[in-house]
């Protein structure tokens, strides 16, 4: 079979105790501006999905950067009796997801991320003059900083080309 059997990553979807305490870190910290989607999921088969009683309300909202729809984060506020997956303290896990931005000012990013409930999860490093770290959002999920400009995330590498770092 030739082409692509699978699209590029269309979003991330984050279980979340708080939507609006949520909807407020992703647009401070990693710049999430634009809504795409916005409800609630209740009573749809979306709750089967999720594995919660048909009855219970999952508001939800889908953040997006300006551009192409992908790249987007999917917030869902679980009922309260949902259970938590508990992230490891003082690193990352085994099996752990952990989304990736790049951010232009890493410091602003960091103090914003703890100003609005998020923790660290790593030390600052400094990996091949780029600064670098991991934190954790108001419900534990693990979030890489990088800093570099943004615009490189939209930047091309020919296939077998090798990754460099820094990349020129």
């Amino acid at each position: 079979m030739s082409g692509r059997s699978v699209s590029p990553l269309i979003r991330a979807a984050l279980m979340v105790r708080n939507l609006e305490r949520s909807i407020a870190f992703y647009q401070a910290v990693i710049g999430l501006e634009q809504r795409y989607y916005e409800g609630d999921l209740g009573g749809t088969t979306a709750a089967e999905l999720m594995g919660v009683p048909s009855n219970a309300s999952i508001r939800a909202v889908i953040l997006k950067v300006p551009g192409p729809d992908y790249g987007m984060l999917g917030l869902f506020e679980m009922p309260a009796d949902t259970p938590a997956v508990t992230p490891r303290q003082g690193g990352l896990a085994l099996g752990e997801a952990v989304m990736v931005f790049y951010t232009e000012d890493l410091d602003r990013a960091v103090e914003a991320a703890l100003a609005l409930g998020g923790t660290l999860a790593t030390p600052r490093q400094i990996l091949n003059c780029r600064k670098e770290i991991a934190i954790r959002d108001p419900d534990g999920v693990a979030v890489n900083l990088i800093e570099r400009p943004i615009s490189d995330a939209w930047k091309e590498r020919a296939p077998g080309d090798p990754i460099r770092w820094p990349p020129k």
